[in-house]
């Protein structure tokens, strides 16, 4: 077995891995990578153009090529990639994608994009199987597409932390049945309109922690994982919240019910709030006692007017929910 310069190769089995990581290179060393490579590492290095044009892909499981220059990744030939399974191409300088290079790769079903400077991806068709899309640290504005990711029907987890994303279309993600984990963190999100999650039957993690959220429809979580048996996890921490409305809470605390006599979900939600500038007053007493079911940190989540947590704020002039009939 010839290895290109540079690189590592070992053969175990049916596996052949070729591995260049971190050694400087500037071109691609496609003359001794075998056409039975399953699995090539060219992670670390200084290559700012990726082309199969010389490279057999047909046996490739996994390809790393993150933490390079890369702003093209040319397919000439639009080759089959029938085995590829993880493709990472993080940390690169990618600003598009040819909108069918990830169509042809059947198997895929891992795929990392982060740390690019990708602006839209609505219009790429990712495989029907994939499991996992990591675009976080982008530059992606918004989910304004009325299906968003429309071909990734099976997808378990979507990033897409650290962008530029300031709005959700209502019911954009609804053919996301599959989806288990979401994370719109570090974005730039104000408002959650109603059904901006409707559809996710399978989700039981959403984080939306810092962002710049300060209010929440009504219906914004209907349906919100009702055909998954884990605990559910809704992440509001570091936000603008000022006043938690009963309304969405109570359609929250409906979605528990809901689960509780029905047996393909969790009847538990966490919904976690710590690092908001929270206004202890009457309505947030109320709210507190009237759903506590809902709430996930309230003994570390601090007053913004009082030196207290919102778990220990007690105002006896307020109404004793208690005595209301």
């Amino acid at each position: 077995m010839i290895c290109p310069e540079k690189c590592y190769c070992s053969k175990n089995a049916d596996e052949l891995l070729v591995n260049c990581r971190s050694q400087n290179l500037e071109d691609m060393p496609t003359a001794f990578i075998s056409d039975s490579t399953t699995k090539l590492i060219l992670a670390g290095n200084s290559l700012e153009e990726f082309s199969t044009a010389h490279l057999d892909v047909q046996a490739l499981k996994e390809l790393d090529l993150s933490m390079n220059r890369l702003a093209v990744f040319l397919d000439p030939s639009r080759k089959k990639w029938a085995n590829l399974e993880t493709l990472n191409l993080s940390d690169n300088y990618l600003r598009w994608i040819p909108i069918t290079l990830f169509q042809r790769m059947k198997a895929l079903q891992h795929l990392n994009l982060s740390n690019n400077r990708l602006l839209n991806i609505n219009q790429v068709k990712f495989p029907s199987f994939l499991k996992v899309l990591n675009v976080a640290g982008n530059q992606i504005a918004g989910i304004n597409e009325r299906k968003f990711l429309s071909s990734a029907v099976n997808l378990q987890t979507l990033d897409m932390s650290d962008n530029d994303i300031q709005d959700i279309t209502p019911r954009s993600l609804s053919h996301l049945r599959n989806l288990e984990i979401l994370n719109l963190a570090e974005n730039e999100l104000t408002e959650i309109p109603n059904g901006a999650f409707y559809g996710l039957v399978s989700c039981h993690n959403i984080n939306l922690s810092f962002n710049n959220i300060s209010d929440i429809a009504t219906t914004a979580f209907v349906n919100f994982g009702h055909k998954n048996q884990n605990d559910k996890i809704i992440n509001l921490t570091n936000n603008k919240f000022s006043v938690i409305l009963a309304d969405w809470i109570k359609e929250l605390e409906n979605e528990s019910k809901f689960c509780h006599v029905n047996d393909e979900c969790s009847d538990k939600i966490n919904l976690m709030l710590e690092n908001n500038p929270l206004y202890c007053d009457c309505n947030m007493q109320q709210v507190r006692d009237q759903h506590e079911s809902i709430f996930g940190d309230l003994e570390i989540t601090k007053c913004v007017n009082q030196d207290i947590t919102v778990f220990d704020f007690h105002d006896e002039l307020c109404c004793d929910i208690n005595n209301i009939e």
